[in-house]
């Protein structure tokens, strides 16, 4: 009789156990958090490239880059001064990194394969330039990592680039805009994921 209650306490102990880790397990899920939604996206880096479409030897680079982060305070480390020839036009690719992980991570692939919940906009002021976008995503509604720069009349301006995350929870705010009033997208929908401030030239 003594060892069958001690089995039976044994196996009793045994359970209580095995119910707690169960219960811890089940704990390291992130129940506050829908499933199919993206983590957190990190931003430190903005890089446009351009190329001269009259002449494909006519190449410059510039970049914006935050001290850490867009995320962690927007303090800039960097921030180059983009110089374009009058009256020429410039097929432009953006770049968009997170450069606080080792390696670097390309922001653009992931801003791409989720391209239906994101886009770029693109807000000049002062400078005589025209951005138009060459990339569409699978609803045929702009991106914004291809776009075309034209340059008008020598001055000066800024261009702030800022790319929106057009989702809440498990739903997709960018496919529900009304295109058909905002045929560049509604840089009013959804959280900024960036914002970088270029300053720019035309010569």
């Amino acid at each position: 009789m003594k060892n069958t209650i001690t089995n039976k306490k044994l196996q009793l102990g045994l359970g209580i156990l095995g119910l707690t880790g169960t219960l811890f397990l089940g704990g390291c899920k992130d129940v506050t958090k829908p499933d199919n939604t993206d983590p957190q996206e990190n931003f430190s880096t903005v890089i446009l490239n351009f190329t001269n479409t009259a002449d494909a030897a006519d190449k410059m680079s510039d970049t914006v880059k935050f001290a850490v982060s867009f995320s962690a305070g927007p303090t800039l480390s960097k921030n180059q001064t983009i110089a374009l020839k009058s009256g020429a036009t410039y097929t432009v690719t953006t770049e968009l990194w997170d450069e606080t992980r080792s390696p670097k991570v390309d922001m653009a692939l992931d801003v791409g394969g989720d391209s239906d919940i994101h886009q770029l906009f693109y807000t000049v002021s002062g400078a005589n330039l025209t951005v138009t976008y060459d990339d569409k995503d699978v609803n045929n509604h702009p991106v914004g990592l291809e776009t075309t720069f034209k340059a008008g009349a020598a001055g000066t301006g800024t261009l702030t680039i800022t790319l929106k995350h057009q989702q809440e929870g498990t739903t997709k705010l960018k496919p529900a805009i009304d295109w058909t009033a905002h045929p560049q997208g509604d840089i009013t929908v959804g959280e900024t994921d960036v914002e970088a401030p270029f300053n720019v030239t035309i010569l």
